[in-house]
């Protein structure tokens, strides 16, 4: 069972660096506060123009802040996205714990498994995880965002599959593998919706995801 306190523990070990210290006094929550929105207008960016768009400038501006309370915050670029980097992370967890909170728990095993699927999912159609692609990307080619995704992603990894295994507990031993495709098929399908749309030919490959899922669960697949 995940208690709430575990949630509180999970998203604690993810709570980007930008967003701690102690937010007693009035000027401490305001410089919170500005983090927050240059981060979330960062996001934006990536979301609207990719990697090659992000700037500093950009971000201050759509946050309503100067350029040097940017340059207060975050002295270059590189840190600016680090943050951003933890923020996408720390914001899908804390969405899926929420939607896991609100939802049914359906005790048929089948239709747990397709409620999952569906709350994974929604996890992942989030400008958040829309700027988690532009960065993965950017991973691929910079090495100092590939230095910083690789630690926040695999820190996150182990805290997600803690997660999983106390949420699913029955689902243990093929738990990995089936996070892992949920993931890569999942991804996959939202850069090819360009393609394919929203409709009828997306929701055919996410009916087959969830069925391979199911299978995977049931041991069905090796």
């Amino acid at each position: 069972m995940l208690t709430i306190e575990r949630q509180e523990e999970a998203l604690a070990s993810l709570r980007p660096e930008a967003l701690l210290g102690d937010e007693g006094s009035h000027q401490q929550r305001k410089s919170l506060e500005m983090r927050t929105r240059i981060i979330e207008s960062a996001i934006d960016c990536l979301v609207e123009k990719g990697y090659a768009g992000l700037s500093a400038n950009d971000a201050a501006r759509r946050a309503g802040a100067s350029r040097g309370a940017v340059h207060h915050h975050f002295s270059n670029r590189m840190q600016l996205v680090a943050a951003v980097v933890e923020f996408t992370f720390y914001r899908r967890m804390e969405l899926f714990l929420d939607l896991y909170n609100r939802s049914a728990k359906p005790s048929d095993p089948d239709r747990a498994i397709r409620a999952a699927a569906l709350l994974f999912w929604k996890t992942l159609r989030t400008r958040e995880y829309a700027a988690y692609i532009e960065l993965a990307l950017a991973s691929r080619t910079d090495e100092e965002v590939k230095r910083h995704f690789l630690e926040t992603s695999q820190r996150f990894d182990r805290v997600w599959t803690e997660q999983m295994s106390a949420m699913f507990p029955h689902w243990r031993e093929p738990l990995r593998i089936v996070t892992d495709f949920a993931l890569s098929a999942y991804t996959g399908l939202i850069i090819q919706q360009g393609v394919l749309g929203t409709g009828r030919r997306s929701a055919k490959v996410r009916e087959l995801i969830t069925t391979v899922i199911t299978k995977l669960q049931r041991g069905e697949l090796p």
